[in-house]
């Protein structure tokens, strides 16, 4: 009888020590497990701060402040989306191309080069834009909820380009691993080159020299206007009337930088009247104007170097 209760004893002992070996061992793997996810976790946080601080570093690369020395240092020279209009007049005489006020334009430029100097220019009217554009941006994403992204000065080619008011979506450029997202918000996966997928959506993105990318989906300008006149800015209120060298302007801009639309966009903070304070007019890219702004550009480049490399 006290060798059954023994052997017993013995068997439940056994039991007990395999229980225990066997707990230990879950908690082992347990633990193992949980360092696991925590190395995992910790390496996911690093990835996002590199990147993060990759795409920071991109954006100051990219992204030039305007109005800065370093902005009007990328601009001497060259012939600016703001000038366009100027630049498209053309000449009364059946010989001549250009128009006086492009030719003045053109002289302007072979001054800077010459120089290295930029042309001051003052007034009250430019005074007054430059005071009301950062309340207008600040009215416009109160209002419609939108956010406008800064824009640098982006290259047409090298003696050309535009600084846009802003930019309302996506900006992509090309990293080491593909396309990347490094301004606004959104789920990217790639399917090809010239193609991504945008939360879900396809969507084709179009090449920005000196910027990034830009989408025509989902990438839309915006041109400021802050009239000095009341009457001008109402003119585009009730008529919806955009002075041409503004368009010519805003088609330099989706020229340079790829985009399909430009919203233009006049306030005058004077009105009282919410109705006409702020007026919105979405501009499509015209390929037409575009080609023949592309072509002027050219034509005035070629008189600009006859110019200055004449002996």
């Amino acid at each position: 009888m006290e060798i059954a209760i023994a052997r017993c004893q013995v068997i439940r002992l056994k039991k007990q020590s395999g229980l225990f070996v066997l707990r230990q061992l879950i908690i082992r793997h347990v633990l193992i497990l949980v360092i696991m996810m925590f190395g995992i976790l910790i390496s996911r946080i690093g990835c996002h701060y590199l990147n993060h601080q990759k795409n920071n570093k991109m954006l100051e690369e990219l992204f030039t402040e305007q109005r800065t020395e370093e902005w009007y240092a990328q601009r001497l020279g060259k012939f600016t989306a703001s000038r366009f209009g100027d630049l498209m007049t053309n000449s009364r005489k059946k010989d001549e191309v250009l128009g006086a006020t492009a030719v003045s334009y053109i002289y302007e430029k072979a001054a800077e080069l010459l120089t290295g100097e930029r042309k001051e220019i003052f007034g009250a009217a430019l005074d007054w834009g430059t005071e009301n554009e950062p309340i207008c941006k600040a009215y416009f994403q109160e209002t419609t909820g939108l956010t406008i992204e800064e824009m640098p000065f982006v290259s047409i080619n090298d003696y050309s380009g535009a600084s846009p008011d802003g930019f309302i979506g996506v900006l992509w450029t090309r990293g080491d691993s593909g396309i990347e997202c490094i301004q606004g918000t959104a789920k990217l996966t790639i399917a090809s080159a010239d193609v991504l997928t945008l939360n879900t959506t396809p969507i084709e993105i179009v090449a920005a020299p000196g910027a990034g990318y830009a989408t025509k989906e989902y990438g839309e300008l915006i041109e400021i206007k802050c009239p000095y006149n009341t009457s001008n800015h109402l003119k585009t209120a009730f008529e919806g009337y955009i002075d041409p060298k503004y368009m010519w302007q805003m088609q330099g801009q989706m020229l340079a930088t790829g985009a399909s639309v430009c919203r233009f966009v006049s306030f005058d903070p004077r009105i009282k009247d919410e109705r006409f304070k702020l007026i919105e007019i979405r501009v499509e890219q015209d390929l037409e104007m575009q080609e023949q702004l592309r072509e002027r550009l050219e034509f005035a480049n070629d008189y600009l170097s006859n110019l200055i490399n004449q002996k």
